[in-house]
């Protein structure tokens, strides 16, 4: 399953970016709406639907179509303004594969900056210590606003955030293993770092 929701967001986020599909107008309804269900969104609604499994649509609002329409939220943020001097868009998502890495480890290159370091912990801490996607949301957002101001073109592997978030929401040891993984990513740096001193 989250092979697919992964699939899915990689595909809209393609075509968010490659055809055309990424208007003003898009990115804005994605960065102005918090829920799939808002009106705003159903501006988004087309754009998804093709690569949306059936029984994702046939379950009222589930985790598949929370993480997907949450991770392109927290993208059409991330690529707000991002362009060259030409005025071409620059592409903020890109899979590991194509150089791509995730939101943590991103988080973590931002957190060997001494002045940013305080603030990042912070909101890195409500990240793992999030009690439901709202809240979860709320942080990941605040991460990406300053991700983006101060490291804009790291490239984000967004597809592989949205099988994290719907990994989130399952609770239990889903959430657990999620939590340790995010803290790994965000923190291994300063042990690489310790490690070189002895």
């Amino acid at each position: 399953m989250a092979r697919r929701i992964k699939n899915a967001t990689q595909n809209i986020i393609d075509d968010l970016f490659n055809n055309g599909a990424g208007s003003p107008g898009n990115m804005a309804a994605l960065r102005a709406t918090k829920t799939i269900d808002d009106r705003y969104a159903q501006r988004i609604w087309p754009l998804m639907m093709p690569y949306l499994s059936a029984e994702w649509i046939d379950n009222d609002y589930n985790y598949e179509l929370q993480a997907i329409y949450q991770t392109l939220r927290l993208y059409a943020l991330h690529q707000q303004g991002q362009s060259d001097y030409r005025g071409n868009l620059l592409m903020v998502s890109a899979s590991k594969k194509d150089g791509g890495i995730e939101l943590l480890e991103a988080l973590a290159i931002l957190r060997q900056d001494r002045d940013e370091r305080a603030g990042v912990d912070r909101q890195v801490a409500r990240v793992l210590a999030a009690p439901n996607l709202q809240f979860l949301m709320n942080a990941l957002v605040r991460l990406v606003k300053i991700l983006k101001a101060k490291k804009g073109m790291i490239k984000i592997d967004y597809a592989q955030l949205a099988q994290d978030l719907y990994s989130f929401q399952w609770g239990g040891d889903s959430l657990r293993h999620l939590r340790f993984k995010w803290g790994a990513q965000y923190y291994y740096s300063d042990a690489l770092k310790k490690e070189d001193l002895k």
